[in-house]
Formats: C-alpha cells, sequence, structure tokens
C-alpha cells in the first residue's frame, strides 16, 4: 500500500511539473516577443497585430508605421511606441553582443580545436574541458563555435538548416496563443 501511495505522489507531482512546463514556450520571452500590451486586447486584435508584424510583402519601416495605426486606432499608441522602443533596444544589444563574440571565435576556435588534437587527454578529460570551455563562453560565442561543427557545416551546404518562413510560422503561432505563459 506505501508504494503505490508512492507511486500515486510521484505520478501526480511528475504531471503537475509537466502542465507548468507545457505552458510555457519554446521561444524566449522578452521584448522582441510576446507584447506586454496583449494583455490588454482582445484575440481578434491580436491577430491582426500580428498580421501587420508578420506582413512579407511591406517594408520594416511601413510595419512599423503600421503598428503605431494599429494602435492609435486601439487606443494603446503608447504601450505600442513603448514595445517599439525595446525591441529596437532588444536587437541592437543583441548585435552587439554577436560582434563581440565574433571578435573572440578565432580564439576560441584555437582553444577547442587544442583540446581535440591533444592525444594525451583522454575522452573524459577532453569532454570535460570542453565542458569547461563551453561552460565560459556567452550564449553568442557558444552558438557560434558550435555552429562550425562538421555536422552543421553539411547542413548548410545542402541548405537543411530551419528555414526562415518555418521559423516565423511557429514564432507567430506562439504569439496568438491565448495564454500568458511566453
Amino acid at each position: 500500500f506505501q508504494m503505490r501511495g508512492f507511486i500515486l505522489f510521484s505520478i501526480l507531482a511528475c504531471s503537475a511539473a509537466h502542465q507548468d512546463s507545457s505552458n510555457q514556450s519554446g521561444f524566449r520571452s522578452g521584448p522582441g516577443h510576446r507584447p506586454d500590451f496583449f494583455d490588454l486586447i482582445s484575440q481578434g486584435a491580436r491577430e491582426e497585430f500580428v498580421d501587420i508584424m508578420f506582413d512579407q510583402e511591406k517594408s520594416r519601416a511601413q510595419i512599423l508605421e503600421d503598428e503605431l495605426d494599429w494602435g492609435r486606432a486601439n487606443g494603446i499608441e503608447k504601450e505600442v511606441r513603448e514595445h517599439q522602443t525595446a525591441r529596437t533596444s532588444f536587437w541592437t544589444e543583441h548585435h552587439n553582443k554577436v560582434d563581440e563574440a565574433v571578435k573572440m571565435l578565432p580564439e576560441a576556435l584555437v582553444k577547442m580545436r587544442s583540446y581535440f588534437r591533444d592525444h594525451s587527454l583522454s575522452h573524459d578529460e577532453r569532454s570535460k574541458a570542453l565542458h569547461r570551455l563551453f561552460k565560459a563562453m556567452t550564449p553568442e560565442l557558444r552558438a557560434l563555435v558550435q555552429s562550425t561543427r562538421s555536422h552543421n557545416m553539411e547542413k548548410l551546404a545542402k541548405s537543411e538548416t530551419f528555414p526562415a518562413h518555418k521559423r516565423r510560422k511557429a514564432i507567430r503561432e506562439n504569439l496568438l496563443k491565448d495564454n500568458n505563459a511566453l
């Protein structure tokens, strides 16, 4: 009986934990993603905004202007401006971090390759050294270094990378979810 109780408790705990994690998006939540003002508007208004945001026929300048027009029409122009400012700031910061990572890339690659060329290391020692190296890197540098792995290069050569249109579709679907878990 005690074992059954323990198993039941374990199942309930795992179920609750899974439910919490399943409500969260696979995307990072930040200023470049789900706008805070989505909580103030209807689902239909959200869909209108997302349609404006993902219009592939318009320039970015026109999209920004259309977003402001939409904000005026929905009485939340101030919030839309704040979102646009935060989004611009986020991307500026991101690009600066990537620029810094690009400067550090040659040294990081030399260091990483030295572990692979050092035949005196055991597999475990090499693995731990690489783990320490990667852990010390910024996320941007880590992504650049990992993109140089041979299987990633083969995918790039065959154009098998995750296409932008699929990525945009996934982001769009997550934006339109009617919950605050993003």
